[in-house]
């Protein structure tokens, strides 16, 4: 029987661990285990030069075409959806989305621009009340379909959320606007793998649980869920608590002026932008540039990002926009990208190209103190020509730098920025719209003052670059900026704008460096989580740091193995003042068993050839000097082991469970990253 241990744990996660000990195997159940060989290190880490300075690299064009998750739709084949119309929105609600984007000049600084706000949905607010108004309906192949139509009044494009009990890994979802020739489509294990994600992350929240599909540009969007032959419908339990209400749509953007007046002046917008086409040549960083549309926790908003290069140019589609437009996993698993959204010709208004990317991406890092954070895409652009930008932070920007930008300002297509850099700030630590000066040892912030085009919200987490056109370096993120006006006709600035960017050099020293140039990490910054699943065939746990891994587990084994999340931190890789975690498997009970100890590894190998040592499963202190916590051993009276790295979780092993066996510290891990 799974122990029940009331945990007190500062990451939301537990750090129970349990593996068969140094005894004679039990003789327990041996076709339950999770047989995997280790996968190597998450930061694909080689002792290759530092690599403090990049240049841009654009990836080759794919032989054959990303299979794309927008499908077909066979509209004859389509089951009857059961209609759920909600209405008009009130008027306040509509409103006040429209106000929180603000009406002053600094309204748009620290806050992403909101397109959408959220709309509750009372019948179908609860699995039960879901489950009564979905109607199944047999399919050609013998499986059941049924589908689910929320129609908004007003709306310019719709969303839909789907909070997941539970629900098939073979299922079939679709996601579309009624009598749309096209459907989002994907399959529940991808859906699975998505919240699992955000539950790695720490959030155990209905919106960790919350799979929001891309957005459709109508009035209404259907949910399409269908199972094949064989599956019974009470294994899909789902609900849409919510939809989002998008009020505020690209192509309306591109056709007209900006909605917001800032400061009053009704000659600010799209009029005192400048129109990224209209330079030639076009500025390289332009093929850089992503629009962002993501969904926080009251509705959509969209930024700017730049698609960046690491240290090997492999490839790997690392995207950088600010922390204020995206901080923690579940939003960034909302995030669609629009690449190369831009005119066709100079200032030809509505008429222009995008490229959109869907599946959300993985949130690497982010900070607040310089507003950045650092995303892997879980699907490369599926389009020529993308360039990953080049970066430098080798040395602090220095002051009167030449910078320029591109940006999506009001979520329109691209628009070019020019000035350099005035001076140096901090982020308030209080206050995250203040910015106390500093200089350039110190400081966090690149001040910048633009004397060509101006920044607004959805400008947002957009590069700003130094050097020529023709192959610029990334210097930092945008935060926001003041005085966005332009009082004279044909586009001038009346006067200078000043804005705020993260300082690219900071982040990258504080921890960036781990994704985009791994040698050069310190020793100290290289942490990863460690991930716990318990095994119900044999009431053991495993553990991996390994994401591959634990993402195999997820996909293939989640029937037997649970997974239950983050339980400490380690390193991936050998490090000074660290000495290897090795990894058993026993192959008669399936268990799996981790040790620091050299002569327990020894004994192992020469006295229990059941045990098959499989590698290196992490790297931990022996020791309390460098600051760790310890990892206290527990043996069970199943002759297995429990490690736990909290003092309350300790003590109630001692008070509740006698027959265990207190060992002392095995080693020594961190409780954070």
């Amino acid at each position: 029987m799974k122990i029940n241990l009331k945990l007190f744990l500062a990451t939301s996660a537990l750090a129970l661990l349990a593996a068969c000990g140094n005894n004679a195997s039990t003789g327990a159940s041996a076709n339950s285990g999770a047989a995997m060989a280790l996968t190597g290190s998450p930061l694909g880490y080689a002792p290759t030069a530092v690599a403090k300075s990049v240049d841009a690299y654009r990836p080759p064009d794919k032989v054959t075409s990303q299979d794309s998750p927008m499908k077909p739709r066979d509209l004859n084949a389509a089951p009857v959806a059961t209609s759920i119309p909600l209405g008009a929105p009130l008027a306040n609600q509509a409103a006040q989305a429209r106000k929180s984007n603000g009406a002053v000049a600094e309204s748009h600084m620290g806050k992403p621009l909101q397109i959408g706000f959220d709309r509750e949905v009372a019948q179908t607010s609860t699995v039960t009340g879901t489950m009564q108004v979905l109607k199944w309906q047999a399919t050609a192949a013998g499986g059941q379909v049924a589908a689910l139509n929320f129609r908004s009044t007003g709306a310019k494009g719709m969303r839909v959320g789907l909070l997941v009990t539970e629900l098939p890994a073979n299922a079939t979802l679709r996601f579309y606007a009624k009598g749309a020739a096209n459907a989002y489509e994907v399959k529940g294990s991808e859906v699975l793998a998505v919240l699992a994600k955000n539950l790695a992350a720490g959030d155990k929240s209905d919106a960790g649980r919350t799979y929001w599909a891309p957005a459709v540009d109508s009035a209404d969007a259907t949910v399409e869920i269908e199972i094949p032959a064989g599956v019974e419908t009470s294994s899909v339990a789902v609900s849409v608590p919510k939809v989002s209400h998008i009020f505020m749509s690209n192509k309306e953007i591109s056709a007209v002026e900006s909605q917001i007046n800032y400061a009053g002046d009704a000659n600010t917008g799209l009029s005192c932008q400048v129109d990224v086409k209209c330079s030639s040549p076009m500025p390289a960083a332009s093929d850089a540039v992503v629009h962002l549309r993501f969904k926080e926790i009251d509705g959509d908003y969209i930024c700017s990002g730049t698609m960046l290069n690491d240290a090997t140019n492999s490839g790997k589609p690392f995207l950088l926009t600010a922390n204020h437009c995206i901080s923690n996993q579940t939003v960034a698993s909302t995030l669609t990208t629009w690449f190369k959204y831009r005119a066709t010709t100079c200032n030809n208004g509505a008429t222009g190209e995008y490229y959109p990317t869907y599946g959300g991406a993985d949130l690497k890092y982010t900070a607040y103190n310089t507003d950045s954070t650092l995303l892997q895409l879980r699907t490369s652009p599926n389009v020529s020509g993308v360039l990953y930008a080049g970066w430098d932070a080798t040395t602090p920007p220095a002051n009167a730098t030449t910078v320029h930008t591109i940006h999506h300002p009001q979520g329109d297509q691209q628009r070019l920025s020019r000035g350099s850099i005035t001076g140096y700030s901090k982020r308030s630590a209080t206050n995250p719209n203040i910015f106390d000066g500093s200089n350039i040892t110190e400081g966090t912030i690149l001040d910048v003052t633009l004397t060509t085009g101006l920044t607004e919200g959805g400008s947002s987490g957009s590069g700003l670059f130094k050097g020529a056109d023709i192959n610029p370096q990334l210097i930092g993120q945008l935060f926001g900026g003041t005085n966005p006006s332009c009082t004279v006709p044909g586009g001038s600035v009346a006067t200078p704008a000043n804005n705020v960017y993260g300082r690219f050099d900071v982040a990258f020293k504080a921890g960036m460096n781990a994704w985009l140039s791994p040698a050069s990490v310190a020793a100290s910054l290289i942490r990863q989580p460690v991930y716990r699943f318990y095994n119900t065939q044999t009431n053991v746990y495993f553990y991996t740091i390994y994401t591959a891994e634990r993402d195999t587990i997820l996909s293939t084994l989640a029937d037997v193995l649970t997974y239950e999340g983050i339980a400490f931190y380690a390193s991936p890789i050998a490090t000074a003042g660290y000495s290897t975690i090795y990894r058993f498997r026993n192959t008669v009970n399936g268990s799996y068993l981790y040790t620091i100890s050299e002569i327990e590894k020894t004994s192992i190998l020469q006295n229990y050839p059941q045990y098959v040592l499989e590698g290196t499963a992490w790297y931990a202190e022996p020791s309390a000097a460098g600051g760790g916590s310890p990892l206290y051993r527990f043996r069970t009276n199943n002759n297995s082991h429990i490690y736990t790295a909290y003092e309350s979780e300790k003590a109630s092993i001692l008070a509740n469970y006698p027959s265990f066996v207190y060992e002392g510290p095995a080693y020594y891990v961190k409780l954070t990253p």
